[in-house]
């Protein structure tokens, strides 16, 4: 009867530990210092973009760089201090670079905001509980599209670079037969963005994988080169 009773006991205390456990609030703290926000900030990243057309059936690659420079603060119409992110593009051998694009963004008590071509994206999320996703379109008009951490606070190397703490938001994911869509980027603590991938690829379905071709793609990827705080 002893032994019954403890066997009870034991049982009972595991499945309390269970629920305990499953009802917990997870709380995730994502520090502001992978979105830094000081002026003067550089980054130039490596670009490679291949993208076959669907009407040629041809691939064409394009390979070039891109410095971008936080130029500056400003209040926005909302009286917000808000980043001038100046972006300049060069290939490979020139020596000199052209500006092409002006974004913005903003850091808030909760998330990180970038302006990119009059589109504005929550990157970042600073604090989370419970669930790791957050709708990235919330402060635009598309769709609504969740974004979540696939890593936190994890080491990684960057071509040449090496960085002690980094996160990596999965932007877009589905797979199916006919397509595969991935979108990524992964942020350095103290530097930013130090990897971005948009991968969407359709493909010719047949039902036997020997046959199976592409048959339109785009895939973009900035890498970080270097950078300078």
């Amino acid at each position: 009867m002893k032994g019954r009773f403890t066997l009870l006991l034991a049982c009972f205390l595991l499945v309390l530990a269970s629920c305990k456990k499953d009802n917990e609030v997870k709380d995730l703290s994502v520090p502001k210092s992978y979105f830094p926000a000081d002026s003067g900030l550089t980054l130039i990243y490596n670009v490679d973009n291949y993208v076959k057309s669907a009407f040629t059936g041809t691939w064409d690659s394009l390979h070039y760089q891109i410095r971008e420079i936080i130029a500056g603060h400003y209040l926005d119409n909302e009286g917000r201090i808000t980043q001038r992110i100046e972006r300049y593009i060069k290939n490979d051998t020139a020596t000199s670079w052209t500006i092409y694009k002006v974004w913005a963004a903003n850091v808030t008590s909760l998330n990180a905001q970038r302006e990119e071509d009059n589109i504005r994206y929550i990157r970042l999320y600073f604090v989370l509980s419970g669930e790791e996703s957050w709708n990235g379109n919330s402060q635009n008009t598309l769709p609504a599209q969740e974004y979540r951490y696939i890593g936190l606070h994890e080491p990684a190397t960057i071509g040449a670079l090496s960085f002690d703490s980094t996160i990596s938001v999965l932007e877009y994911e589905d797979t199916t037969l006919i397509n595969s869509n991935y979108h990524m980027l992964q942020y350095a603590a103290g530097v930013g963005m130090i990897y971005k991938e948009y991968k969407d690829i359709k493909y010719n379905y047949c039902g036997i994988p020997s046959c199976d071709t592409i048959t339109e793609a785009f895939i973009y990827r900035e890498t970080l080169l270097s950078f300078q705080q």
